[in-house]
């Protein structure tokens, strides 16, 4: 046979290049994670007697479990007489009593009051191992108990060594330092320290088996997972206790965790992954079944554990009973395209008739509500609105109960606590614009006196066009955009933006051009980056759409010191933690946007994972780099409970502000990618239970309600939704090499919401609707995501101020469309004295589930007002002026007073109110 020619031959190549391969005709549902090698840091190998502890905590609940489905009348999928029960023995109770229900999940409450009528929720006392455990608390080889082995002194020495109090006679004082060992071994998430907030706790964990005489299922579940992390059997039945009392996010988080866990006995890619792994589980759950034998008795499971396939043998039962649990989840949160994906992942396994019958059964029972969703999102309407690209496949989940360890003694209305915001967040920074704070915090109220939480409040008359407040934001995230390379020229829209800190090397490239010192102003601190030159300049594509980059930069106090820190020391100061600086993000930041697959040497667009709901990604992962970086200073500090998220509403308030709330939920945005977050930042997810499901879910929920979008189409006066919201399909690979030939930019693809910032400060302002509103925001054209909120009608003393969070009004007036669009927008109901008259037990409850809402919510939302410019030089008469732009979006500019005066006059007038003219 002849080679083919060198015409030929180009004409294949041609072929290969224009049909790529499956990573574009067929994307996978789920984004890729990290790939993880020894970034985490595993636990010890487990021993015996914890082995045996944690089998005893399991077994009692478990066992109540078994009861309860035996009692079950008419169950019509049973397990045939010839199967052999100790292939099940690991999940062999959840899945059966699973099987009495298997085909549509209850709601919460008649969940229940399943829970409740089969006598699930007594508690356990006495469990075989705990009392043994206190006789064998040793400290300097001693054992507490002893009495004749402690003087006074020695047990006050080493209370005070654990800083504990010294106070009382030996018999307290040995109780003290025992119950902080069984707590230290056993205890279950210590309490974050909150004593500068006002709020003093016990130096004790939330759960503390070895002292409680009384423990609910959950807390047995926790304490064996405490004791065996690795073992797939404990998550899975904590997994399916959540499921039966409605925490429906909650159990997904543990059966994923049982899923990872039984994919590293099964998987062969992903055996060995991981050094060290592999072999825990597999410890874990020998030593489980071997807990079993009593009196020299070995169980059948364990002789069936000695044959050839060892542990797997009783996976199957397990990752059938996983599957279920999760499957059954999504559908109860509605999440349909992770519930079909996650389907199609079951049926790829050899399946027995009942345990494949069961899963396609429940897809035919929910198929007709699954066609009905999709023509909702196809066909838009009033009561369907359109969806953002990020809510495309978002399931919700009700804010109304709390998480089962959610504490609730932070009291946002207390003096103290108040005190303190106003103190620490609220009050001046050396760099702020203001001399003085006209407004503070306050509890807050409705028309009718019902507590509205905080709100902020004026200190004295204060008259309009008054500077009220201003800040530059705690957190951020910026989206780094996908784009592709060939006849596509670099240009600052696509490079590293300088507050990231996920990439400094930008920055560094550019060092002396940022270093050089400014010299056309009256400022003396460096040029801004490179990239910021263009923050006024849009045009159209991706490559040529010169999005507003985001900077470091000083203040005005700086020309006081006459010379300012760079924005690169800015920066790293502030939000670069050293422990972090070599871990790798481009798995992240494609788990939120389109990605890009080379085939034959050029890029094609492949998968887009906006639509995963993973917006909040780059917000979670920088709250919980903060929370580890502070963790060296507080170990016990829970990742709610920063104080950038401490101050911001949350369920367990004594208002319950999230009682009528749904918050959005996908498998990718609120478990598989925080997760895989922390495993990369070296988190044990199976054994820190500090950064647990619950935990996670309490961030991403405060995130979402106060998440500011500072993209630049989201600030000026144009439509919330525009057409390139919506779902963005990509091209394939043929029409792809068409755009590229014919010039075409592929900006449609690039996220709606690249770039969040959290603003604490300003999430403190209520919301109002248009027409209510006595002051409004904007954000700092000099200093770009600073933002600034003034008066915009006279204001009196002790009046509350209230801004509207959105740039123009919501359709409908005063009615109630206006209201729904307030649910959807703010994942609440708006409280403001225009929607007063709207009780929410008035509007569809299936609608207000529907309503998952963008980001932007107790804090400003998709947009503000104007863009506030404070930018030397610019303005005439010190007076503020609109200034209208093509768009009909206007600039708010500002002149400021001269040098002279800020460090003469000023100081004379800090005390007076500071209007715009002032800056």
């Amino acid at each position: 046979m002849e080679p083919p020619t060198a015409e030929e031959w180009a004409t294949v190549q041609a072929v290969r290049k224009q049909y790529a391969g499956n990573d574009i005709v067929y994307p996978a549902h789920f984004p890729k994670g990290p790939d993880l090698y020894d970034q985490v840091k595993l636990g010890d190998p487990l021993t015996k007697d914890d082995a045996f502890l944690a089998r005893r905590l399991w077994q009692g609940p478990d066992t109540h479990l078994g009861n309860a489905w035996k009692a079950h009348k008419d169950r019509q999928y049973i397990r045939p007489d010839d199967d052999i029960l100790d292939m099940h023995v690991l999940a062999h109770n959840v899945y059966e009593h699973l099987m009495s229900n298997p085909f549509l999940p209850l709601s919460r409450e008649d969940a229940l009051a399943n829970w409740r009528n089969e006598k699930l929720d007594v508690t356990y006392n006495g469990v075989q191992g705990l009392d043994g455990l206190r006789q064998n608390i040793f400290v300097n080889d001693l054992n507490v108990q002893t009495p004749e082995a402690w003087t006074v002194q020695r047990l006050k020495t080493e209370l005070a060594a654990r800083n504990l109090s010294v106070a009382g006679n030996k018999p307290e004082l040995q109780e003290r330092l025992l119950n902080f060992e069984l707590d230290r071994k056993v205890g279950i998430l210590s309490q974050s320290d909150l004593s500068h907030w006002g709020i003093n706790r016990e130096k004790t964990p939330i759960i503390t088996p070895a002292r409680n005489e009384t423990l609910s299922a959950l807390d047995m579940y926790t304490a064996a997972i405490h004791l065996s992390p690795y073992n797939p059997t404990y998550w899975t039945s904590r997994a399916y206790c959540h499921y039966m009392q409605g925490f429906f996010d909650l159990a997904i988080g543990d059966a994923y965790r049982a899923q990872l866990l039984c994919e590293v006995l099964t998987t062969a890619l992903k055996r060995n992954q991981r050094p060290g792994l592999y072999t825990r589980v597999w410890d874990a759950i020998q030593m489980h079944l071997m807990a079993g034998c009593t009196d020299g008795n070995i169980p059948s499971e364990v002789q069936r554990m000695r044959g050839p396939n060892g542990i797997n043998y009783f996976i199957p039962t397990l990752r059938n009973a996983i599957h279920n649990i999760i499957s059954l989840s999504l559908v109860a949160m509605k999440c349909w395209d992770d519930f079909l994906a996650h389907l199609d992942e079951h049926r790829n396994r050899i399946l027995y008739h009942r345990d494949a019958q069961i899963p396609n059964q429940r897809e035919m029972a929910v198929m007709p509500i699954i066609e009905e969703m999709k023509s909702q999102r196809l066909m838009p309407s009033a009561d369907n609105p359109p969806l953002y690209g990020h809510e495309w496949i978002r399931g919700c989940v009700s804010g109304e109960a709390r998480y089962p360890y959610e504490q609730t003694d932070v009291n946002r209305e207390a003096a103290p606590f108040i005190a303190a915001l106003n103190r620490n967040v609220f009050a001046l920074s050396k760099e702020a614009i203001l001399k003085a704070r006209p407004c503070e915090v306050r509890p807050a109220t409705l028309t009718d006196g019902t507590p509205n939480g905080l709100g902020v409040f004026a200190t004295d008359n204060i008259a309009s066009g008054t500077i009220l407040y201003d800040e530059e934001p705690v957190i951020r995230g910026h989206l780094q955009p996908n784009v592709l390379k060939e006849g596509q020229p670099l240009n600052p829209s696509t490079w590293p933006r300088c507050d990231n800190l996920d990439q400094m090397r930008h920055i560094s490239q550019n060092w002396p051009y940022i270093n050089r010192p400014r010299s056309d102003t009256k400022l003396q601190h460096p040029l801004p980056c490179s990239c910021s030159s263009h923050f006024n300049t849009l045009t159209t594509g991706v490559r040529n759409n010169h999005q507003p980059v985001p900077m470091f930069c000083a203040g005005n106090q700086t020309k006081n010191r006459g010379n300012a820190e760079s924005c690169l020391t800015i920066a790293t100061r502030l939000y670069a933690f050293p422990e972090f600086k070599d871990i790798q993000w481009r798995w992240l930041h494609d788990a939120m946007r389109v990605n890009i697959v080379n085939h034959e040497d050029l890029d094609y667009f492949g998968a887009h994972h906006e639509k995963q709901g993973t917006v909040l990604s780059l917000l979670l992962k920088s709250v919980l780099e903060i929370t580890l970086h502070r963790r060296q200073q507080d170990p016990n500090l829970l990742a709610h409970e920063i104080s950038e998220l401490l101050i911001l509403e949350s369920g367990a308030d004594a208002n319950q502000p999230w009682s009528q709330s749904w918050f959005p939920f996908t498998m990718s945005g609120n478990i598989r990618v925080p997760f895989d977050i922390l495993s990369a930042l070296g988190v044990d997810i199976f054994r820190d239970l500090a950064f647990d499901t619950w935990v996670l879910q309490i961030v991403l929920r405060k995130l979402h309600i106060n998440a500011v979008p500072w993209d630049l189409e989201r600030r000026s006066n144009v439509n919330l939704f525009t057409m390139n919201d919506g779902l963005k399909e990509v091209p394939s690979a043929v029409q792809q090499l068409d755009m590229k030939n014919a010039g075409n930019e592929f900006r449609f693809l690039q996220p709606s919401l690249s770039n969040l910032y959290l603003f604490p400060g300003l999430s403190m302002f209520n919301h109002t609707c248009r027409q209510s509103e006595n002051a409004t925001w904007g954000f700092d054209s000099t200093v770009p995501n600073r933002v600034v909120v003034y008066a915009t009608q006279d204001i009196a003393a002790n009046s509350e101020i209230r801004i509207p969070y959105l740039n123009l009004g919501l359709p409908g007036a005063a009615d109630d469309t206006q209201l729904k669009e307030a649910v959807r927008l703010f994942g609440k109901n708006c409280s403001c004295p225009q929607c007063k008259g709207y009780a929410a037990g008035e509007r569809d409850a299936v609608e207000l589930k529907e309503r998952a809402a963008v980001p932007g919510g107790a804090g400003p939302g998709a947009g503000t007002e104007m863009e506030i410019d404070v930018e030397p030089g610019r303005g005439g008469d010190g007076a503020a002026s609109e200034v209208p732009h093509d768009d009909g979006s206007t600039n708010m500019e500002i002149s400021p007073v001269s040098k002279d005066q800020e460090m003469g006059e000023v100081e004379e007038r800090k005390d007076e109110e500071v209007t715009m003219a002032d800056v």
